[in-house]
């Protein structure tokens, strides 16, 4: 029986509270999977562990969605091998502007091991004028006294080693990726890096056009029998985007203004 890895994962996924032209509410949305954690060993063993929306398990609560286990559920290959074990919770929550947060602690198992921890999709009303930032950091730490590294899998600017984490909206567009690496922490040593894009909170920077969903990933490879832990935050403002029947309505409203003062 081969283990791959435990990994312990807090993700938040934070939605939005929009109003359209009209007073009518436009919440954010997260259907479909709710978190999924990918983990590959070095001898290609890969398992999948995915919570979706409809689980049992996952409880509604108002504008408050939460997902948790105590105890550690076991990462099957297809052939039915135990490669790993996973603890997770997650939560969603409408707040004043989507965001999207995802936090995790994984630990690798007996060879190096990739970790791809996807949060959920958030989806919402389209949003114009955008201003957005994303924040990202991961602890390394040594647990068997060698040594510790974790090399990450995300694209990343020209001239930097490659990135741990990314940002991406409207499906596929990318925001930004954090954290270059490679992270090394020394025998019996931690080890942390730390960005946000734009650097200096509370800045935020535009996105063209409209946004109507946004993403969160961790991707990166981990030392056999090291442990990393990890938080970051993607989050978005701007203004609604008007739908046509509201369009329509304020047409009519304004036409409707305009006859009066010709009558009256």
């Amino acid at each position: 029986m081969k283990v791959l890895g435990n990994i312990r994962i807090v993700a938040l996924l934070v939605g939005a509270a929009l109003f359209a032209a009209c007073p009518a509410l436009s919440r954010a949305s997260v259907s479909g999977t709710l978190i999924s954690v990918d983990a590959t060993d070095a001898s290609n063993n890969t398992s999948n562990w995915t919570v979706l929306t409809t689980d049992a398990g996952v409880v509604v609560s108002g504008n408050h969605t939460s997902y948790a286990v105590s105890s550690s559920i076991a990462l099957l290959d297809p052939s039915n091998n135990t490669v790993g074990t996973v603890e997770i919770g997650t939560s969603i929550d409408t707040w004043d502007d989507p965001a999207v947060a995802l936090n995790f602690n994984v630990t690798a198992g007996a060879t190096d091991t990739t970790f791809v921890i996807n949060s959920a999709v958030v989806n919402f009303s389209p949003l114009t004028s955008v201003l957005a930032f994303a924040s990202a950091s991961i602890t390394l730490t040594d647990s068997g006294g060698g040594g510790a590294t974790l090399l990450g899998c995300e694209p990343n600017p020209p001239g930097t080693g490659p990135d741990a984490y990314q940002a991406v909206y409207n499906g596929n567009q990318l925001f930004t990726s954090l954290d270059p690496t490679p992270l090394v922490a020394g025998p019996g040593g931690t080890a942390t890096v730390t960005e946000r894009d734009p650097a200096i909170a509370p800045a935020r920077r535009p996105i063209a056009g409209t946004v109507s969903s946004i993403q969160s990933q961790f991707c990166f490879i981990l030392s056999a029998g090291d442990s990393a832990s990890g938080t970051s935050r993607f989050d978005v403002q701007g203004t609604p985007v008007p739908e046509p029947g509201s369009l329509t309505l304020l047409g009519l409203g304004a036409s409707l203004m305009l006859r009066r003062r010709r009558t009256a």
